[in-house]
């Protein structure tokens, strides 16, 4: 999943300030720029594959002997929905627009959609999903060996004083 994803599973979690009757034509138009630019014009599709995942467990679980038909129809019909869900004045992109629009300025967003057009912000979209798994993998390893030197560290204090 793109790190484009994730952010935006995280800011929807966060209350919006501003509403989408409050944005600009011209600041809107930035916002969704820099979306499609960072990838988020793929959701339809990635909502899909997790939804499709979700619903054919979902299904499987309350009826192990789904037939290939009724597995094919609930792929068919998650992204049909997914799909319809995203458009509108209720879709995921509205939803969005408000909490760009809280903390980017139309100046901001005009500045990142210009580097996100130069070769080095060209290069940052197509490798910042290998760095961030990267990163995230590197940073479990850490919490992995930190949480077994915490452990023993506190065996040990826990030994020298008696307790357990």
């Amino acid at each position: 999943m793109k790190p484009t994803v994730l952010l935006l599973l995280a800011v929807l979690a966060l209350p919006a300030v501003a509403t989408a009757g409050e944005l600009s034509a011209e600041k809107k138009a930035a916002i969704h720029k820099l979306l499609q630019m960072s990838g988020a014009g793929q959701m339809k599709e990635r909502f899909g594959d997790l939804f499709v995942k979700q619903m054919q467990a979902q299904f499987a679980a309350q009826n192990p002997d789904l037939p290939p038909r009724a597995q094919a129809i609930v792929v068919q019909e998650t992204r049909a929905v997914v799909g319809e869900q995203m458009q509108g004045p209720d879709g995921l992109f509205e939803l969005v627009y408000p909490v760009y629009a809280e903390h980017f300025t139309l100046a901001e967003l005009q500045a990142l959609v210009a580097f996100y057009q130069t070769p080095a912000g060209a290069k940052a979209l197509r490798v910042m999903p290998q760095v961030t798994a990267q990163a995230l993998a590197a940073g479990q390893r850490w919490v992995q060996a930190v949480n077994h030197a915490v452990q023993a560290r506190v065996a040990k204090r826990l030994a020298a004083e008696g307790l357990r």
